[in-house]
This record gives C-alpha cells, sequence and structure tokens, in this order.
C-alpha cells in the first residue's frame, strides 16, 4: 500500500467523458499482496461487519485493496493503489466491480476511508495519501490503524480541511457511517489470536460478523433452551415434591382410619361383653 510523491494540488480531473477509459479495460491489482496476514484480516473483518450491520441496505458500496480510478493522468503509476478500506455512500452494491472508477460511477468518491498503517506505508498513509484525500477527493472521515500498539488517528472534513476527532472511550466516531473505529479483544480466526480494529454501534457493542452473531444467536438459543430445561427440571421437582407430600399425607390418613378402626372394634367388643 505504497503511493508516489504525487502533486495533489494541481492534480486536473476535467477530462472529456468520451475519451475516458472502460473501467473493465482498467488495472485493478498490482499483484502484490497485502503487508501481513493481520492486515489481511483487518481489512475482511471491517468490509464484511459493515455489510453485516447494513444487512438490507444496498444503498453504498464497501471496498479493499483496489484500485480507485480517478485521474487518467496517473493510470499507468503502479506506485499507487487503493484504501485499505473505502466506504463509497449514495450508490449501489451492484454490479461487483474489480476497481472503483469515479468517472463510472458519478463522479463519486469515498466518504469514509481507513489506512491500515506498517512501518512502510505509514509515511505515505500521513503525508501523500492524506493529502489526496483531503485536497482532491474530499473524503469526508480518514482514518489511519497503527497496529504497533493499536493506535489510531482520525480526521474530520470541515471546510475543506482536515479536523481531528476527539476520541471518546478510546473509539473515534463516524457521522458518515454512523458507528466507532476502535481496537477489539483479541478474535479467533483460523487458528490465529488477533486483536483487531472493529466497528463499535452507538450502544458500544462491537459491530459483529455474521458468524459471530451466527454463533451469539446460537449461545442465546442454547442459554434459553437450558433455561427451559432447569425451569422444567425444578417444576418436575416441586411435583415430585408435592406428590410425595401428598403420598405422605394420604398414609397418614389412612393409619389413622385404622387406628380409629381397631379402637371401634376394641369398644364394640367391650359393649358385648
Amino acid at each position: 500500500m505504497s503511493a508516489s510523491m504525487l502533486d495533489f494540488e494541481s492534480l486536473e480531473l476535467d477530462f472529456d467523458p468520451a475519451n475516458l477509459p472502460r473501467g473493465e479495460d482498467l488495472p485493478y491489482s498490482d499483484g502484490e499482496p497485502l503487508d501481513s496476514y493481520w492486515h489481511r484480516e483487518a481489512m475482511n473483518v471491517l468490509i464484511h461487519s459493515l455489510e453485516y450491520h447494513w444487512r438490507g441496505r444496498t444503498d453504498y458500496f464497501a471496498g479493499g485493496d483496489m484500485f480507485i480510478h480517478f485521474s487518467p493522468t496517473f493510470l499507468m503509476n503502479r506506485d499507487f493503489r487503493g484504501p485499505d478500506v473505502f466506504v463509497v455512500l449514495g450508490t449501489t452494491l451492484e454490479p461487483p466491480r474489480k476497481s472503483w472508477v469515479v468517472w463510472e460511477e458519478g463522479w463519486k468518491y469515498p466518504n469514509v476511508v481507513v489506512e491500515l498503517m506498517s512501518e512502510s506505508t505509514k509515511r505515505v498513509d500521513l503525508g501523500p495519501k492524506k493529502a489526496l484525500y483531503e485536497r482532491t477527493w474530499k473524503t469526508g472521515e480518514y482514518f489511519c490503524y497503527d497496529p504497533e500498539g493499536h493506535r489510531i488517528q482520525a480526521w474530520r472534513l470541515i471546510d475543506g480541511a482536515y479536523v481531528p476527532i476527539e476520541p471518546s472511550d478510546g473509539r473515534y466516531w463516524s457521522e458518515q457511517l454512523q458507528v466507532s473505529l476502535g481496537t477489539a479483544k483479541t478474535i479467533r480466526i483460523n487458528n490465529y489470536e488477533l486483536i483487531l480494529p472493529r466497528w463499535f454501534d452507538e450502544s458500544g457493542q462491537v459491530v459483529p460478523l455474521e458468524r459471530e452473531a451466527d454463533a451469539r444467536e446460537l449461545k442465546s438459543i442454547r442459554t434459553i433452551a437450558e433455561n427451559e430445561r432447569q425451569k422444567a427440571e425444578a417444576e418436575h421437582l416441586r411435583a415430585e415434591a408435592e406428590r410425595q407430600k401428598a403420598e405422605a399425607e394420604r398414609q397418614r390418613a389412612d393409619a389413622l382410619a385404622d387406628e380409629v378402626a381397631k379402637l371401634k372394634a376394641l369398644l364394640s367388643q367391650q359393649s358385648t361383653n
């Protein structure tokens, strides 16, 4: 995820639409892997959890590690890649895109960008890319997540300039997405235990992946079933105790009846004598 030191201030975007290349003919990957397994999983978790959180919505597009073509001037610049995670609002989920081509998308740029930094990308993420997102793309919110110490830096575009977003409980609120970015506890993926950036909802709960939500639902179902089982068991024990009490009462009544019968027989015998 590197970038050349481009002169973003002088970037010319006024092109003749008839002469712009088609997205299907543009490169969508440079073939280079992400910096690490952590980076790949962090990207996937952020994208897929947001997709699950917004299930049923079709008015956005979330992507990651894919080219965003915004100027034919830099089409062949292989040093520049797209953001690790980006979200475009007011668009459509379909059709699937291999890359995001702004002139084919009504000149829509990402509303939110998240960069997952590393030692090799930190300078670019906080320099040229930040300048690009602020001055050219005019991206509403920009988040940089540093896995070294799990530190977050965040900015919101106000009057054409990035202003730092102040954290709340260690999380950074996105007005664009209506979720916060923060760090969650360890998550286990493919036998790896990872500390990852996660979205949090308004109540401060982690926005789950579908599999996490399914696991929670299954746990909830099992908990309900176990509670019902314990309730039924308690009811059975109560009924059994009542049955035993009634049986004891019956036995006492039978014993008393026997005693009364014996006493009557004895009195009858004495009366006859």
